[in-house]
């Protein structure tokens, strides 16, 4: 794996997560435990990208202000230290080398070495649980978006925090790695990297024919054109 060094969510940062397929906050999408099915997420990659995607949602930009303080209370609950996490691009031992990347929310050390990662999340209404509400339920997205983290990152585990302000209530999980669970998921994250590739490819080459195409009828024209004028 390869680490470089950058701040998040700046401009330098989002050309990096370019140079990839997918991200780990997208995994979830691209296997269908996300938002809508993975053919909603291909469709809404091939279209013109927004000028900012951490602008898309008022949930989205709650997580990510309370972020410095929940990094603040998991430093005093576990013990631990973190340190800033720049973007990781996956190796051979992901089984998707160069195509995916992950931006773990901090990487925790213990006496001064690399321990494992750190994701937090803060849902504005309630916390994640089973529909009778019996017990905290980690999201499935959630738990690819670790899991391939903790692939990119080579990290034994991660840990998840999750805090609502709505109810007070805060939930802090030790997810460790799971090679079979990811032995699946990155087979088909590889199938969808593969689809989006191919599409990408015929979307260009389209692109390209229709340019030589409208080209050619210029031309064609403006020669006929001479051609009367004369």
């Amino acid at each position: 794996m390869t680490e470089i060094p950058v701040d998040q969510r700046t401009e330098a940062w989002r050309e990096l997560r370019q140079t990839v397929c997918i991200t780990a906050s997208r995994f979830g999408d691209a296997i269908g435990v996300g938002r809508g099915k993975p053919y909603h997420f291909l469709q809404s990659l091939l279209e013109p990208p927004s000028d900012d995607e951490d602008v898309g949602t008022i949930h989205k930009q709650h997580g990510i202000s309370l972020e410095p303080d929940i990094n603040e209370a998991y430093q005093l609950l576990s013990g631990l230290r973190t340190k800033p996490s720049g973007f990781w691009v996956a190796d051979s031992s992901s089984g998707l080398p160069d195509i995916i990347g992950a931006s773990p929310d901090a990487k925790v050390y213990q006496h001064g070495t690399f321990v494992g990662l750190a994701e937090y999340k803060a849902p504005v209404y309630s916390l994640y649980s089973n529909r009778d509400g019996s017990k905290y339920k980690l999201p499935r997205s959630h738990m690819a978006q670790v899991q391939g983290q903790m692939a990119v990152c080579d990290a034994p585990w991660c840990d998840y925090m999750a805090v609502c302000t709505s109810t007070q209530q805060m939930v802090l999980l030790r997810v460790h790695f799971a090679p079979r669970y990811w032995s699946s998921v990155s087979a088909s994250l590889n199938n969808f990297c593969h689809i989006l590739q191919v599409h990408s490819i015929i979307c260009y080459d389209l692109t390209a024919l229709y340019k030589s195409i409208t080209i050619i009828i210029l031309v064609y024209y403006s020669l006929r054109v001479t051609v009367v004028d004369c």
